[in-house]
């Protein structure tokens, strides 16, 4: 008797942890149901901590503005400002003041190397206080070489004259330049959409490692381009090219005018076209 005794026991406590686990689970998908969408939507929806930020610093004696922030979206114009200003604005929309202010924009300089350093104290990862999301527009005179890093966001930049250097870890990227001298844009994961305009020389190279990658050329330009891909195609949509020895769906070689600038290419997932400017 106390052998089935013991089963019985068993039996009932393996039921009762069944149970348990059962009903439980059914408790937490719907608390997250029904808290999640409140905890990281309702804040920034309500606007509980948001601001509109800006800042500007004289860009006298620098020759590079270099812009870094741990997440958001950047977009850079070309300022006109007489004074040589650069300025930052950021719209912040943040669920707790901790993660609002982790990503207020501020301007160091290091006018012994000539760059002027814009960044966003975002050390702190949003996800531990709550959500955020945030934008930033940055003028500044378009003849310093510019460079942008974002870990979590997309990039636009227009208009620039000078070199300009991007990367950003989660995120596309969105060019509208003529005649920059040269452009080294990369992204992990994200597309890249680029108005060249007229090249005529330097060096141009655009990489993503999941995403597609659509540029626009002037007709007039003297390129060589050597695009390639690893899953997907390479199209040229503008006539004029003179095709390389290597010609595949998924890597070409060709030159337009005198292939004086170099246009490089390079996705691992995606399709990469080449077509004529408007």
């Amino acid at each position: 008797m106390s052998g089935r005794r013991g089963w019985v026991i068993a039996a009932v406590v393996i039921m009762a942890i069944w149970l348990v686990c059962h009903m439980g689970h059914r408790v937490l998908v719907g608390a997250t149901r029904l808290i999640g969408p409140r905890l990281f939507s309702w804040p920034l929806d309500m606007g509980l901590v948001r601001s509109d930020i800006s800042s500007d610093v004289s860009t006298h004696g620098h020759d590079v503005l270099e812009v870094e922030f741990a997440t958001g979206n950047v977009h850079v114009f070309p300022s006109v400002d007489e004074r040589r200003l650069a300025v930052a604005r950021a719209d912040i929309a943040a669920s707790n003041k901790p993660a609002h202010d982790s990503v207020i924009p501020r301007f160091t300089s290091s006018t012994g190397e000539g760059v002027l350093r814009l960044s966003g104290n975002s050390m702190v990862p949003p996800v531990v206080f709550g959500a955020l999301r945030v934008t930033y527009e940055i003028w500044a005179p378009p003849d310093l070489e510019l460079r942008v890093t974002t870990r979590n966001g997309s990039v636009s930049v227009s208009g620039w004259e000078a070199p300009v250097t991007i990367h950003t870890s989660n995120g596309s990227i969105n060019l509208i330049l003529d005649n920059t001298p040269a452009v080294a844009a990369g992204t992990s994961n994200g597309s890249i959409v680029a108005d060249l305009g007229l090249l005529e020389d330097g060096e141009y190279r655009l990489t993503t490692g999941n995403g597609s990658i659509r540029v626009s050329l002037s007709p007039a330009s003297s390129v060589a381009l050597d695009a390639r891909t690893s899953n997907g195609s390479v199209l040229l949509k503008m006539p004029g090219w003179v095709l390389g020895e290597l010609h595949t769906a998924r890597a070409i070689e060709a030159s337009l005018g005198g292939g004086t600038a170099l246009l490089v290419l390079r996705t691992s997932n995606g399709s990469i076209t080449v077509e004529a400017a408007d």
